[in-house]
């Protein structure tokens, strides 16, 4: 996700950067209201949305772990030198947070918007195509929004769906945070 949006956030900075964006007129409708600098900027928006959400989702799962844990052991302090957690606590944490928290839903419809920007972008650029370059950095900016789209999905999905994706996790030395 960070080499994803890291990658967009380039593309839309050197579009931006380079002398020839100026000549990048969108011309019909909602494009020209918009123009190239301001869907980059938003373009931006979205990448930076998704460098923030990944770690922050990997740390409501983690937290979903612990309370699972803390349930399933009666409210009691883990103290084993040596805990494997199996990788079914690990997936049904992700379903929970999946399924229940409301961060999520914001991005799901966040991710959807983002990739019908990105959609709408590569229109008008593919539309200007002699004065955007729809292989110059604006193309491959339009290009990773909709790329992270589907990364998105099939990460999601095979989490879900797959438990070859999850693993059990080792706690090496108690956590007392665990207890009550």
């Amino acid at each position: 996700a960070w080499g994803m949006s890291f990658s967009e956030l380039f593309f839309c900075y050197s579009a931006m950067s380079a002398p020839p964006i100026k000549n990048c007129v969108f011309t019909d409708g909602t494009g020209a209201a918009i123009g190239i600098t301001n869907w980059l900027y938003v373009q931006m928006a979205f990448a930076a949305l998704n460098m923030v959400f990944a770690p922050w989702f990997q740390h409501q799962v983690w937290e979903q772990v612990k309370n699972n844990v803390t349930q399933q052991a009666g409210g009691m302090v883990v103290t084993a030198p040596s805990t494997t957690l199996p990788k079914e606590v690990v997936a049904h944490a992700f379903k929970q947070v999946m399924m229940y928290d409301l961060g999520v839903l914001f991005y799901f419809f966040a991710l959807i918007g983002s990739f019908v920007w990105s959609w709408m972008g590569g229109s008008w650029i593919m539309e200007q195509n002699s004065t955007c370059n729809s292989t110059g950095d604006a193309g491959w900016a339009y290009y990773m929004g909709l790329c992270f789209w589907w990364v998105a999905a099939a990460y999601s999905f095979c989490w879900y769906c797959c438990t070859c994706c999850t693993s059990s996790v080792t706690l090496s030395s108690p956590i007392q945070s665990y207890g009550p």
